[in-house]
């Protein structure tokens, strides 16, 4: 876990006088002998070279049992370079310095005495949007900052792909004596192809630390980049970000999914074999409609001089061995083609940018899309679109090709025959010609009745689905009420109304495929008759005509083919239009951006003015960066409900919260926030915990308004419902953990859970292994188990601050004891469950709760109490709500009503 000591200080040479002596890793020293010279330099040589794990142990048990050797050392070092002579008995050990012409009192800023300083980033996640030219990461220095550190760092990909979305960056950051912070730049590539929020990393390398501890939470940074561009393309930015979807035409707007979609080089690679695969499958059936020429004219029927039943034989069986070649030639590419990554690559960018999306909605687009729309765009939209949008025209490419090279076999036939018919050619390239004429017209005379019954039957799908979603959902409550029967009406009512609507759009398709056919019938029964009369007075090959006949056919088919694939792309432009519309929906990736450089501003100017001298005298001997605490003071949030008042009942309008006063939460306080029940404690619980954005002073929010957690803590919001995903009990205890970080590991999650007091019986069910059980943990476990397992979960993702609902809400009296003991040691020694002797390499533990028992006050550091100011409720506006935030002394619990602990 720590970084390897180094022998090479840049601020000092440290030189212990005695022998040399061979260093052997693997013996333990002597016992401690005062006048031994050569134990000296054994322990120098090994604290020099061992690993810094060990080296760190050795250096905190000295710390505990020698404190004052240490307190001397670090004196000493801030102060010019005198020799220092030990305490006791033990011979003089000298410490050369190296004099600096101005020594400030760094000593005062350091977490423990003679401890290496902790180097991590100043925030866990970064911002910046594609117009960028770079993004800014800062690390930080925590604790002593007497000497020189350096650390390494690089850019690792993610979603993000280096040299696409941004330049790979590495290095090697140097704070020098006094210094805190060191900055670097990764350089941003800006492109104007939609992309999502995409995601790279970078990290500290722990192996490079030089007088610095590189702690495994604060070794890594997440970059989100938020993309400026829209799907599928800007061409129709301004219409799609109004919801103006509807008004572009379906056609170009399938014609910018294309683009979009051939824009992956891979999607781009395979789209171009399966253009050439389609070529040449033409290519082989035009080969086949001169082989059938040559064999009824030279083979079957030839002139009477070129008889030859020998020859004729022999020819007949090489044109029929030949005729397998371009069926194994077919065959083999069709198989190669599922490789190329055509279908797969573009389902997947559509899937996860519905997905990236979805994740980053703002609370008003969350609240328009629900599971089953979204279900049903990443599976029948995207399908749709993949197979009857970008499919449909490779396919299209590949018949229009295939009509050129029929347009070419009509001119080369009669030279293949021996035979020119100017009259009979022209009698045959002219329906060619015609086919499109006629095709578009089809298409602009048929596409508004088409779209009017595809926009119905989309409505009545969405209903079916929203229905189904709903009865699953709700299920426990329909059988409890005994509304089974009443179900099935409505689902059977949902179900015929889709239906009549799929029969309306199938009645419009039917009329427009027969269309085209009958265009077909009516071009190729013109030339029977045209082309047979030729024959019958001798004007034309009997050969040729049949050709031809069989030419006509093909194209006619080949025009009615590329007229049902635009038919069949036009009616899956509501798929197209809704993918569009969920992708491009509002997010508030950009607010928390906003929101995420005012808290490191506020962060590093807070910082600056602790440093200048302020609150250097803190008793605790905290590291500056401990110091910050946690503000709140005059902030607004806007959130989502349905209206009362006459003009908007039963809609969706914005009801609008303030929150007056000041709260001050200093890190390592176990907080309890109390108030009547609609007062706004699990609003602001919701703030605290980034749930919910507040509003700026610029979005409408008070004046002044000041909302401050530093950037570099990691924060926990943990609500009041119990939810599991699909996996093992361990897979869900560690849901906050990365794989493979020392918190997650198995011995650690069942200390907590049996801390918690879970049964034994559930904490053999927790296990690593693949084969542990997968079961509905919300349906298989009793209420008081779920609400224990939720807590024991956010206590092993171990936070530096954790924004917990009502967590004695559920339980009894002895649960509710051990949860809020479980809270308090989680606050005191700055995590459950951890090694103690690494208690001071850790920050500050924070611990904000909505209470409801007197129990979580009486061990609480501090209480605040939210009650209403006044409340407005205007009918033609939204409400609007205004919260006063009053600090109780946890001597003071006289002052807090049995309503406050709702």
């Amino acid at each position: 876990m720590f970084a390897k000591l180094r022998a090479k200080r840049s601020d000092r040479d440290l030189s212990i006088e005695g022998p040399e002596a061979p260093l052997v890793p693997s013996q333990a020293p002597a016992p401690v002998q005062a006048k031994s010279q050569d134990h000296r330099e054994w322990v120098k040589q090994w604290l020099l070279q061992a690993n810094g794990d060990d080296v760190m142990k050795v250096l905190t048990v000295v710390a505990d049992k020698r404190p004052k050797e240490l307190k001397h050392l670090a004196a000493m070092s801030s102060s010019g370079g005198k020799k220092w002579s030990s305490c006791g008995s033990r011979e003089p050990v000298r410490i050369e310095v190296t004099p600096r012409t101005q020594t400030p009192d760094y000593g005062r800023m350091t977490t423990h005495i003679g401890e290496m300083p902790i180097l991590q980033f100043s925030c866990g996640k970064y911002f910046c949007l594609e117009g960028e030219p770079s993004v800014e990461i800062t690390a930080i220095r925590l604790g002593s900052i007497a000497g020189r550190s350096e650390v390494g760092y690089r850019t690792t990909e993610k979603s993000a792909i280096a040299g696409v979305n941004y330049i790979h960056t590495e290095g090697t950051l140097v704070w020098e004596r006094g210094e805190v912070e060191k900055t670097f730049v990764v350089d941003l590539i800006d492109d104007q192809v939609w992309a999502g929020v995409v995601e790279f990393h970078v990290v500290l390398v722990q192996d490079s630390a030089l007088n610095g501890i590189v702690p495994t939470g604060g070794a890594e940074a997440r970059v989100q980049r938020i993309d400026d561009d829209v799907f599928p393309s800007n061409k129709y930015k301004d219409l799609i970000l109004d919801r103006r979807v509807k008004d572009i035409n379906p056609l170009a707007l399938f014609q910018e999914f294309f683009k979009v979609a051939s824009a992956d080089p891979i999607v781009a690679r395979g789209s171009i074999r399966l253009l050439c695969m389609g070529q040449l499958h033409n290519v082989f059936c035009i080969l086949q409609l001169v082989a059938n020429i040559y064999m009824v004219d030279k083979v079957l029927l030839p002139p009477e001089e070129e008889r030859d039943v020998q020859t004729q034989t022999t020819r007949l069986f090489i044109l029929t061995g030949l005729s397998f070649v371009p069926q194994a030639v077919m065959h083999a590419l069709h198989y190669m083609s599922f490789s190329w990554k055509v279908v797969g690559r573009t389902r997947l960018r559509l899937a996860s940018g519905l997905m990236n999306a979805f994740l980053y909605f703002d609370d008003a687009a969350r609240t328009e899309v629900d599971a089953g729309a979204l279900v049903d765009a990443m599976t029948h939209d995207t399908e749709q679109l993949i197979n009857a949008g970008y499919m449909n025209f490779l396919i299209v490419f590949q018949l229009l090709g295939r009509i050129l090279m029929c347009v070419a076999f009509q001119l080369v036939a009669p030279i293949v025959s021996g035979s020119h018919n100017s009259q009979a050619l022209s009698m045959t390239m002219m329906p060619m010609l015609l086919f499109p004429v006629f095709m578009v017209m089809l298409v602009a005379a048929r596409i508004g009745q088409t779209r009017v019954a595809l926009n119905a039957r989309l409505q009545r799908q969405r209903s079916l689905v929203a229905s189904v979603h709903e009865i699953v959902e709700n299920f426990r409550l329909i059988a409890d009420f005994g509304r089974r029967q009443w179900c099935m009406d409505q689902h059977q009512e949902n179900v015929q109304n889709f239906g009549a609507t799929d029969k309306a759009v199938a009645e419009v398709s039917c009329n427009n495929v027969y269309l085209m056919k009958w265009l077909t019938l009516l071009a190729v029964s013109s030339y029977v008759i045209i082309g047979g009369t030729e024959v019958i007075n001798g004007a034309l090959p009997t050969g040729i005509f049949l050709t031809c006949l069989r030419v006509y056919m093909q194209v006619g088919k080949l025009w009615s083919d590329i007229y049902s694939k635009f038919l069949e792309t036009f009616n899956n432009a509501p798929a197209l239009e809704r993918i569009v519309d969920i992708i491009n929906k509002h997010a508030d990736v950009r607010s928390r951006m906003e929101w995420s450089r005012h808290q490191h501003e506020i962060t590093r100017t807070t910082f600056q003015d602790i440093q200048r001298g302020e609150d250097l005298d803190d008793p605790a001997g905290q590291a500056i960066q401990d110091r910050i605490p946690i503000q709140i003071r005059n902030i607004g949030v806007n959130l989502c409900a349905l209206g009362t008042s006459d003009a908007h009942v039963g809609k969706k309008v914005r009801e609008t919260r303030m929150f007056y006063e000041s709260m001050t939460i200093h890190q390592g306080k176990l907080v309890c926030l109390v108030g009547k029940r609609g007062m706004g404690k699990s609003t602001l619980l919701r703030i605290l915990g980034g749930a919910t954005l507040p509003r700026s002073e610029g979005e409408g929010g008070p004046a002044g308004g000041v909302f401050l957690i530093p950037s570099h803590l990691r924060v926990l919001h943990v609500p009041s419902e119990d939810m599991f995903i699909k996996g093992s009990l361990y897979q869900n205890l560690t849901l906050g953990v990365p794989k493979g970080h020392p918190d997650g590991c198995i011995e650690r999650v069942r200390d907590i859970c049996s801390g918690l007091g879970l049964p034994a019986a559930m904490l053999d069910t927790i296990r690593e292994e693949e084969s542990s059980p997968t079961v509905v943990w919300s349906e298989a476990l009793s209420g008081s188990e779920k609400h224990m397992l939720v807590i024991a979960r956010a206590l092993i993702a171990n936070p530096e601050v954790m924004c917990i609902h009502k967590p004695t809400l559920h339980v009894n009296d002895p649960m509710a004891e051990k949860i809020v003991g479980m809270l308090r040691d989680f606050v005191d020694q700055r995590g459950i469950c951890l090694p103690k002797e690494e208690k001071h390499l850790r920050r500050p533990r924070t611990c904000i709760m909505t209470s409801t028992r007197m129990t979580s006050l009486q061990r609480a550091d501090q209480i605040f109490k939210v009650s209403a100011l006044f409340h407005e409720d205007a009918s033609p506006s939204p409400s609007a709500q205004r919260e006063s935030i009053v600090a109780i002394r946890p001597d003071d619990l006289d002052k807090i009503e049995t309503d406050d602990l709702s």
